[in-house]
C-alpha cells in the first residue's frame, strides 16, 4: 500500500516571491510546505517539525546556503536541494561535497523542480537506515506518532508541538 501521506517541504529562501511561488505550486503537486525566511528561522523550524525535504537558496542575508547546509548536516540527514541563481560550477560543486543531493538554477520550471524533489525522495527513501515508520491504526483511523500526524479516512491531521 501506498503511504497517503503528504510529503513535508521545508523552503528557505529569502525572497518572499519565491517562497509564495513554491509554496503554491508544491501545494497543488501534493506536498505540504514549511517556509523560512532565514537560515536561523529554519533551524528552529527542523527542531520543531521533521521535513521530508529541504529546498535551499544559496544567497541569504547573514547566513548563506553553503554555511546552513554544513552546520545541518552535523545535526539532520534530510535530503536538501539547492536553489540558486548562481550558476558556477566551484559553487555547485561546493553544494554537492557539503551533502546536497541536487542542485537547480534559477529561473527553472516547476515541474522540473518537482519531478527532482519526487527522485530525490525516491532514492531517500530507499537509501534510509531509518527503521520503518511506527503506525497505530484503529478503524479508518491511521496514527503516526513520529510525525505527530493521524490519519482519518481521507483527511490529514496534524498536530501542534505542546
Amino acid at each position: 500500500m501506498i503511504n497517503s501521506i503528504r510529503p513535508t517541504v521545508l523552503i528557505i529562501d529569502d525572497e518572499t516571491k519565491i517562497r509564495r511561488l513554491l509554496s503554491r505550486s508544491l501545494d497543488g503537486f501534493g506536498f505540504d510546505v514549511l517556509l523560512s525566511a532565514s537560515a536561523e528561522e529554519a533551524m528552529f523550524l527542523l527542531e520543531k517539525s521533521k521535513p521530508d525535504i529541504i529546498i535551499l537558496d544559496y544567497m541569504m542575508p547573514e547566513v548563506d546556503g553553503l554555511t546552513f547546509l554544513s552546520e545541518m548536516r552535523k545535526r539532520y540527514s534530510i535530503p536538501t536541494i539547492f536553489l540558486s541563481a548562481r550558476d558556477e560550477v566551484r559553487i555547485k560543486t561546493k553544494a554537492l561535497e557539503l551533502g546536497a543531493d541536487d542542485y537547480v538554477v534559477k529561473p527553472f520550471s516547476m515541474e522540473e523542480l518537482t519531478a527532482r524533489i519526487k527522485a530525490v525522495l525516491r532514492r531517500s527513501r530507499v537509501n534510509s537506515e531509518k527503521a520503518p515508520e511506527q503506525t497505530v491504526h484503529n478503524g479508518d483511523l491511521v496514527m503516526f506518532p513520529d510525525r505527530r500526524m493521524c490519519r482519518y479516512k481521507d483527511a490529514d491531521i496534524k498536530f501542534a508541538d505542546t
